[in-house]
């Protein structure tokens, strides 16, 4: 790399002699960087990387940090493959630490009081709240850039951002990114830290579990939007919002169990703690009807699925053996059922069977014959989710949920 190449053979008292050679170059890196274009990928791509790179040596910040900063800032900044992400988090990263301005600056971006510059600078509502999320979606990044508890002294700050743009925009696209901000507060924070954040968190993936519940339980005529091409704009950003709220619960099943010690004391809310026995009863009694008790507390994850099957029909072999319960990769949602592995996965978690391959107390399984149960057995060793039961070590579930968040960020090329 030719920074570091510099930055080698050259003598200490001598490194400072060098930044106007290292300017010209910055000079004619920085257009490649303000490209956003499909046919600039490569170049963008190795620009990102030399840029990283010079953000690594202090003497050269006087060079690459205005523009870094007005680059952060451009409407345009995420539109780049995750490759070229990653050498951002470098120089986010470098940027922030280095200078204690900028985190405050981004902080004092992201208010709810429109102030008189603020509206003339946006003509509609929507324009408004995409705005709103876009400043948290950048916040989000920034933490993500982070190291781990970098930003445990802002924390309250940072909560107090979040908790102040729910109450105050009841919008999906911007409750999508606070979402987003919990999922990376997830991984950036020791768990002793968001302790406070928590209550907020898990109040807002309720609600939206909720709500999914809900479209699920609409006549179809009302839930067709979802599902077919003439959707409304704001049809689409409440897929997202689902997607999102989904993908934090996913966040949260993947971490090592115990590690967030207060999503272990609610996550019966969610996810069956219970063996098949229970579950069958929940089977009877959900959706409850006037014939039958609904006394009992049905999880989330079992209510959903119970829905999805109703409405789409349940999920076949194939299906179980094709279709990734996961929605780390997903980055857009066109129909609710794209969540239905997802839900399936979380809902069998908790079934319990015996290394005979006999189903404890599951008999209908066994009328069925040996062939189906044995069917049975594989489909559900294989596609349970064994990754969703916080069964991963701690390294290799943040970095599975780094990766998604890079997914998340990364934004479409122009064509």
């Amino acid at each position: 790399n030719l920074t570091e190449l510099i930055d080698s053979i050259t003598r200490n008292e001598d490194k400072d002699k060098l930044l106007p050679t290292l300017q010209a170059v910055w000079n004619n890196t920085l257009p490649y960087l303000k490209s956003k274009s499909a046919k600039n990928v490569r170049s963008f791509l190795a620009s990102s990387q030399l840029l990283a790179s010079m953000s690594s040596f202090n003497y050269m910040r006087p060079i690459w940090k205005k523009n870094a900063m007005e680059l952060l800032w451009d409407n345009s900044f995420f539109k780049m493959d995750i490759h070229a992400l990653k050498s951002w988090l470098v120089v986010i990263d470098n940027l922030m630490t280095n200078d204690k301005t900028s985190f405050k600056e981004l902080l004092a971006r992201i208010t709810t009081s429109t102030s008189t510059t603020f509206s003339t600078l946006i003509t509609s509502k929507e324009q408004e709240y995409e705005m709103r999320a876009q400043y948290l979606k950048r916040l989000a990044f920034v933490i993500l850039s982070s190291t781990r508890d970098q930003y445990s002294g802002q924390l309250n700050e940072i909560h107090e951002r979040l908790t102040e743009n729910l109450r105050l925009c009841q919008a999906p696209v911007i409750h999508s990114q606070v979402f987003t901000c919990y999922r990376v507060l997830l991984v950036r924070m020791s768990p002793h830290c968001f302790v406070s954040v928590w209550p907020s968190m898990i109040t807002e993936m309720v609600q939206i579990l909720a709500q999914i519940e809900q479209h699920l339980l609409t006549s179809p005529s009302n839930l067709a939007s979802f599902d077919e091409q003439q959707r409304s704009a704001r049809d689409d950003q409440l897929l997202q919002l689902f997607l999102a709220g989904c993908k934090l619960l996913e966040t949260l099943c993947i971490l090592p169990s115990g590690y967030v010690p207060q999503f272990q004391m609610c996550k019966w809310t969610f996810v069956s703690p219970i063996g098949s026995s229970s579950n069958k009863r929940i089977k009877n009694n959900y959706p409850p009807t006037s014939t039958n008790s609904n006394d009992l507390f049905v999880p989330y994850s079992v209510r959903l699925n119970q829905l999805l099957n109703a409405k789409y029909g349940e999920l076949s072999q194939e299906d179980l053996e094709i279709r990734s319960i996961s929605l780390f990769n997903v980055k857009t949602l066109t129909s609710l059922n794209e969540l239905r592995p997802f839900f399936h996965a979380l809902a069998q978690q908790n079934i319990e069977y015996r290394h005979d391959g006999i189903i404890n107390d599951d008999v209908d399984i066994l009328q069925n014959g040996g062939q189906q149960l044995s069917s049975f057995e594989n489909s559900l060793s294989s596609h349970i989710g064994e990754d969703l039961t916080g069964s991963l070590p701690l390294r290799v579930a943040i970095a599975r949920i780094e990766q998604s968040l890079c997914v998340d960020f990364a934004e479409h090329w122009q064509l």
